[in-house]
């Protein structure tokens, strides 16, 4: 499987980020060799949002490093400067997305449908929210979009 650009949802960028992802068979090696296969790594600006709220649960519960703001600085700054590496804020295509998956009925939240939104031109999309990925499967998103939604264990088999 080679693609254009593959949509990373909030829990992909932890690894970014030095935080642990709590996926089942998630392998750093796998998921850094299989980006190598991408042209573009797409990411909504508000998911690099979560992951800070995300890195400060964890440093006010002092499950990580005292560092970790530093760190996620520094970071940060390296894939802003990586050509591959896409950000994307909200756009006038994002908000018409946004509308079309307020019409599909689902337990989706805004922020979650909004990161949708902005992933729904790329190649895959990576998530392991359930409702993102069940909304994904459904014929109404499906007639608009081609993005195929998927978790952990459908993207490595993608590579088999």
């Amino acid at each position: 499987m080679d693609g254009e650009v593959i949509f990373l949802d909030t829990t992909y960028l932890l690894p970014f980020f030095q935080i642990p992802v709590n996926v089942k068979d998630f392998s750093k090696r796998i998921f850094e060799e299989t980006l190598r296969k991408f042209q573009f790594i797409s990411v909504s600006e508000l998911s690099l949002i979560e992951v800070l709220f995300i890195a400060t649960k964890l440093y006010l519960k002092r499950e990580v490093s005292d560092n970790i703001f530093k760190t996620f600085k520094e970071n940060l700054t390296v894939l802003k400067e990586d050509d591959r590496f896409m950000i994307k804020t909200l756009s006038d295509t994002d908000v018409k997305n946004y509308k079309y998956l307020l019409d599909i009925k689902s337990g989706l939240n805004p922020i979650d449908r909004i990161i949708l939104a902005q992933g729904a031109n790329a190649d895959i999309f990576l998530t392991e929210d359930k409702d993102l990925l069940e909304l994904g499967k459904t014929k109404k998103f499906r007639e608009k979009f081609s993005v195929n939604v998927v978790n952990w264990r459908q993207y490595i088999k993608l590579f088999k």
